[in-house]
């Protein structure tokens, strides 16, 4: 049986999207931190781990994307889940008491969640917005105190688990629109078939031009763009990796490296994280 690493409690959002992904074929196993799925997984205390690593509202999980390099772990699957940023308060709050919203002193969640829903405390500014671990340990923590004064934004699924009423619904920015891309993590393995995408990163050498000319190499094969973000490398000023993601079409697998490998004659280093298929909005 595969075992799972992802973040958090049940509940909690990637507790939902590895839930769904491996439809309960495996043991999921919560830890606390980032770091440490991935300490889990070097290990052999998990066989694939799940996390995030970019919001349609709030953008990139950084860390995450340094993690992914500093481990050389391969990306085998890609998962998009729809948020549900619902305000979660214990049950006296509930939503035929419109009055109990104004008297929400704080509301607890993990700092991606909070920064998804700005524009609900920009309204709501005598709110202080507290980060924690995970959504659903903030559900759970919200629930432990019984205060009608703290809250957490959290999913359905993490109201229902620690008895907690839904204040208010969908309290995002774009709440029809909030989207989380979650990669599956593992030791290396066989290329799936069925892959259609393909992330990687590399380096520069520090001239004119030298983007450009690997972008070109991109077009002229008809292959589609989907991501480019620089991350700084540490110990070294203002230098940077660019993280990659592209797909392609009916090219078959070896061509698509070879396309790889001529853009590896433009780079300083290039390292393929992974080919995998593509997840569906």
């Amino acid at each position: 049986m595969l075992k799972i690493g992802y973040l958090g409690i049940r509940g909690s959002n990637s507790y939902a999207a590895a839930k769904q992904y491996f439809f309960e074929t495996g043991k999921l196993i919560g830890v606390s931190h980032f770091l440490e799925l991935f300490q889990a997984l070097k290990t052999g205390v998990v066989n694939r781990i799940i996390i995030p690593v970019e919001n349609s509202l709030a953008g990139s999980v950084v860390e995450n994307y340094d993690l992914i390099r500093k481990y050389h772990f391969q990306v085998v699957g890609e998962y998009y889940l729809q948020f549900e940023n619902h305000l979660l308060g214990v049950p006296e709050c509930g939503l035929n008491k419109v009055n109990n919203l104004k008297k929400i002193k704080q509301v607890f969640s993990h700092p991606q969640a909070l920064a998804q829903c700005s524009q609900f405390f920009k309204k709501h500014h005598w709110v202080e917005q507290l980060g924690f671990t995970d959504t659903a340990a903030a559900a759970r923590f919200v629930a432990k105190k019984g205060d009608m004064g703290l809250a957490a934004i959290g999913n359905r699924e993490a109201a229902l688990i620690y008895n907690l009423e839904i204040v208010k619904k969908n309290i995002a920015d774009d709440n029809q629109r909030n989207y989380t891309r979650f990669f599956i993590l593992s030791k290396p393995m066989a290329v799936p078939k069925n892959a259609n995408r393909c992330s990687l990163f590399f380096t520069l050498k520090h001239r004119p031009g030298s983007l450009c000319e690997v972008l070109t190499i991109f077009a002229k094969y008809q292959l589609n763009l989907l991501k480019i973000e620089s991350r700084p490398i540490h110990g070294r000023p203002f230098k940077y990796f660019f993280f990659t993601d592209f797909e392609w079409g009916k090219q078959p697998l070896n061509k698509i490296k070879s396309i790889i490998q001529l853009c590896q004659k433009k780079t300083l280093i290039l390292k393929i994280l992974g080919f995998y298929q593509g997840g569906r909005l």
